[in-house]
C-alpha cells in the first residue's frame, strides 16, 4: 500500500513540474478582416494555453462584442459600424498574453459609403443650346440614363477612381422653354440632373435707332444701331450691306466708314425672321482745313510764288479729312489782268504787266478759304555762285546765272549784269553772258578777291554776306525795243 501511494505521488508531481515547462501561445484562425460599408459582425477563433487580453480603444467605429480577455481557446466576435463616409477607413485591434509574448494584430478594412456628388444639381442652356461641362465625384460604376423624350440633349462622361467630368450637349430650341431631367445611376444609387433650355423668342421687326434718312457732315461716331422688337428677341444676328461701298462702307456691327461724298443705303439683315433695316445715309463730308500745293510740293501760302508771262499751273489742292466735300471749290484772282482763273487753272497773263496779286481758294459748303501770293515776271531770274579759287593770298570768286522762261517762244537778250551789295554799292559787272536771242539765257560775272571785303573762308560770314548781294540784270524781251532791269538776290548756297 506504501508503495502504490509513494508511486501516485511521484506521477502528480512529475505532471506538475511537466504542465509549468509546457512553451506559452496563443493563436488566431484570420489576421485580417473586411467590411462592407453597412457594417456588421465577424467571428475569429483564439487558441491559447494563456491570458490574452483584447484592445479595441483606438477605432470607436470598432468593437468586441464578447469578453475582452481570457484564457485558454475562445470564440471572440468583432463588430463594425456603418461607414458614413466617401473614403474606404481601416483599423486594427491588438491581442495581447502574458508570458512576454509579441501582440498579434488583427487588421479591418471597411469600404467606403456608395455615393454619386456633383455640386450642381441643374443647368440652364440659352436657346442656342451649346456646350456645358461639369465635374462630379464618385466610387461606384455609373452611367448616364437620359429618357427617350429628352432627344435634345446628349451627355458623355470621362472618369478615373474617384472623380470625372460630365460632358452635356444641347441642341438649339427653336420653339418654347424646354426642361427634363437626367440620371447618373451607380449600382445602388442614383443622382438627378435637371436641364433647363431656354425658349425662342421671334424677331418681330428691326429698324435703326438713328432713323431712315440720314445725313451726315462730320466722320465722328459713324454707326448705325439696331432696334428689335420684341427687344429680347432671341436671334438678333444681322447682315450688313452698302448698296455702294465705294461711297460708304459698313462692317459687321454696323460701324460706317465714308470713303467719298454720295449716297448709298446700308441694310441690316435678319435671315431667320427675314426682316431688314434699312437706312438711307447721305455723306457730305465738311472740310476742316485746306492746303494749296505747286506742282513740285511746296506750300503755296508759305511764300510768294513766282511766275512768268504765259505760265499756268493747277494748284493742288489738299483738305482734311481727306473726304471732304470739295466740288464747290472756287479760285478767285484780285487782279484778273495780271492773273485769271480759268475752271481750277492759275494762268498768268501776257499783257505786258508784272506785279503780285492773291490767288484765294474757296470752300463755300464747308466755310473755308486758303489763300496764296503770285509775283508775275515776265520771266525768271536766277543768281548765285560761279567759280572759286583760293590760295594763300587771294580768295577769288565770280557770280552766274541765267534768264528763262517756260514759254519756249519766248526769247530773252541780256545787255548787261552788275552786282551790288546791301547798299546799291557797284562791286563787279559781267564779262561774259549767252548772246543768243533764247528763251533760256546764261551769264556770268568778272572775278573778284573776297579778301577785299574782309571775307577769308566759306563760313557764317561767307554766307551772310553774299546772301545780301544782288544781281541787276538788263535784258530786251521778245525783240523789243524797251530795256527791262530787275534784281534778284544772290543765293550763296547754289551754284551755276
Amino acid at each position: 500500500m506504501k508503495k502504490v501511494l509513494f508511486t501516485l505521488i511521484c506521477v502528480m508531481i512529475f505532471a506538475a513540474c511537466s504542465s509549468e515547462d509546457e512553451e506559452k501561445y496563443t493563436t488566431i484562425d484570420e489576421n485580417s478582416l473586411e467590411f462592407d460599408s453597412n457594417g456588421g459582425s465577424q467571428t475569429i477563433s483564439i487558441s491559447s494555453n494563456t491570458n490574452w487580453y483584447i484592445d479595441d480603444n483606438p477605432f470607436e467605429w470598432i468593437t468586441v462584442s464578447s469578453s475582452k480577455e481570457g484564457s485558454g481557446n475562445a470564440q471572440v466576435t468583432i463588430s463594425v459600424a456603418t461607414n458614413p463616409d466617401y473614403d474606404k477607413r481601416t483599423g486594427f485591434i491588438l491581442i495581447t498574453s502574458d508570458g512576454f509574448l509579441e501582440p498579434i494584430q488583427i487588421n479591418i478594412s471597411q469600404s467606403q459609403k456608395d455615393a454619386i456628388l456633383i455640386p450642381e444639381q441643374n443647368s440652364t442652356f440659352g436657346w442656342k443650346g451649346g456646350t456645358k461641362e461639369f465635374t462630379y465625384k464618385s466610387n461606384v460604376n455609373m452611367e448616364i440614363v437620359i429618357p427617350e423624350t429628352m432627344n435634345w440633349v446628349h451627355a458623355a462622361k470621362t472618369r478615373t477612381l474617384s472623380n470625372g467630368k460630365i460632358t452635356i450637349t444641347v441642341d438649339e430650341n427653336s420653339s418654347l422653354q424646354r426642361q427634363g431631367t437626367i440620371t447618373l445611376k451607380g449600382d445602388n444609387i442614383s443622382k438627378d440632373f435637371t436641364i433647363t433650355q431656354e425658349g425662342f423668342i421671334p424677331m418681330q421687326s428691326v429698324s435703326f435707332q438713328e432713323g431712315t434718312n440720314l445725313f451726315f457732315d462730320r466722320n465722328a461716331n459713324l454707326a448705325l444701331h439696331p432696334v428689335f422688337i420684341p427687344a429680347n428677341s432671341s436671334d438678333q444676328t444681322l447682315e450688313w450691306t452698302s448698296s455702294d461701298s465705294d461711297i460708304i462702307e459698313v462692317d459687321q456691327n454696323g460701324v460706317l466708314n465714308i470713303k467719298t461724298n454720295g449716297t448709298s443705303i446700308i441694310s441690316a439683315y435678319n435671315n431667320r425672321a427675314d426682316k431688314t433695316a434699312i437706312a438711307y445715309i447721305t455723306a457730305k463730308i465738311k472740310a476742316e482745313s485746306i492746303q494749296l500745293y505747286n506742282v513740285w510740293g511746296g506750300n503755296l501760302s508759305a511764300s510768294c510764288f513766282e511766275g512768268n508771262w504765259g505760265y499756268s499751273f493747277i494748284p493742288q489742292i489738299v483738305v482734311e479729312p481727306a473726304n471732304a466735300y470739295i466740288k464747290d471749290l472756287v479760285l478767285t484772282s484780285e487782279n484778273e489782268n495780271l492773273v485769271s482763273i480759268a475752271g481750277s487753272t492759275v494762268i498768268c497773263n501776257s499783257q505786258g504787266r508784272t506785279g503780285q496779286t492773291r490767288i484765294t481758294a474757296n470752300l463755300p459748303y464747308s466755310g473755308i478759304s486758303s489763300s496764296f501770293d503770285i509775283n508775275v515776271q515776265c520771266c525768271y531770274l536766277k543768281a548765285g555762285l560761279g567759280t572759286i579759287e583760293q590760295n594763300e593770298n587771294k580768295f577769288l570768286i565770280n557770280f552766274a546765272g541765267q534768264i528763262y522762261s517756260n514759254n519756249r517762244n519766248e526769247k530773252f537778250k541780256i545787255e548787261g549784269i552788275s552786282i551790288t551789295d546791301e547798299n546799291n554799292q557797284l562791286i563787279t559787272t559781267t564779262n561774259s553772258f549767252d548772246s543768243n536771242n533764247t528763251d533760256r539765257v546764261r551769264w556770268q560775272s568778272n572775278q573778284i578777291n573776297l579778301r577785299d571785303y574782309g571775307i577769308y573762308v566759306i563760313d557764317n560770314v561767307f554766307y551772310e554776306t553774299l546772301s545780301k548781294w544782288n544781281a541787276i540784270v538788263t535784258y530786251r524781251y521778245n525783240d523789243s525795243e524797251n530795256i527791262i532791269s530787275e534784281s534778284v538776290k544772290i543765293d550763296a548756297t547754289t551754284s551755276y
